[in-house]
């Protein structure tokens, strides 16, 4: 029964990280294809209006080092999560690998709050 339960888990993790994806896919494509039917039919647009539409297509500029950051506050709060969950499950065994995986996401929080620091310096 555990085994199904495990399946049931990994199968919705997928099926929502495809879903988010094609979801982003479809609104730049949508996107595009509104910037392209107003560049098709008009006949001559001035600059800045040509700008502000591409702008709006493409998005914000981004800041790296502020979603660096954010994802490594995230990743740091699970690694604390999954050792709190490694604590409550049964088995001392359980807790030992619990806490290691602990540890591995602890070491990706560093190295993601590592590579802001980086990028704020090459920013610059």
């Amino acid at each position: 029964m555990q085994e199904y339960a495990i399946a049931a888990f990994w199968l919705f993790i997928g099926m929502v990280s495809v879903g988010g994806i094609w979801g982003d896919v479809r609104k730049r494509e949508m996107k595009q294809k509104s910037l392209e039917n107003i560049l098709l039919n008009q006949e001559k647009l001035d600059d800045t209006t040509t700008e502000k539409l591409i702008e709006l297509v493409e998005g914000k500029p981004q800041n790296m080092f502020r979603d660096l950051k954010i994802a490594g506050f995230i990743t740091l709060g699970t690694a604390v999560g999954l050792a709190v969950m490694g604590w409550f499950l049964p088995g001392s065994e359980t807790f030992k690998v619990m806490l290691g995986v602990s540890a591995l996401v602890g070491c990706i929080s560093f190295g993601l709050h590592t590579a802001a620091h980086f990028v704020a310096k090459t920013e610059k």
